[in-house]
């Protein structure tokens, strides 16, 4: 804030009070329900699967806890650095390939042949 004059500093109250709400509005919080809705389906959906891939793959219980376990170890390995990455190019260049190559992962993941491919993509689809 050094070097900015006081006029040209706004509170957050009239900021908001003076661009309103509208239209505007409605689509970013919709947006962010949806991008919202894909991280928790991305990150538990795969529970829901797991009966269904314990027969189709022949997991062991060990390999069902690691699968489960798999798209958590790569959001916490990579978060600070998607972090970073939206603070400084901004959230809608990082988010819209984020968003778009996380489906192709996931695609990808529900035609795995094996628990090491399964596994792989679902650590991808974490860390995207």
């Amino acid at each position: 804030m050094a070097g900015e004059n006081k006029e040209d500093t706004v509170v957050i109250d009239e900021a908001l009070e003076r661009t309103g709400y509208g239209k505007f509005n409605i689509l970013v919080i919709l947006f962010c329900g949806f991008v919202l809705n894909n991280v928790v389906l991305e990150s538990v959906g795969v529970s829901f699967a797991l009966p269904v891939l314990e027969c189709d793959l022949n997991l062991s219980h060990r390999e069902q806890g690691i699968i489960g376990a798999v798209a958590f170890a790569g959001v916490i390995t990579s978060s600070h650095f998607w972090g970073f990455l939206a603070d400084t190019t901004g959230r809608k260049r990082i988010m819209q390939p984020a968003l778009l190559m996380g489906f192709f992962i996931t695609a990808l993941s529900s035609l795995s042949p094996n628990f090491i491919t399964f596994a792989v993509l679902r650590f991808l689809s974490g860390i995207l």
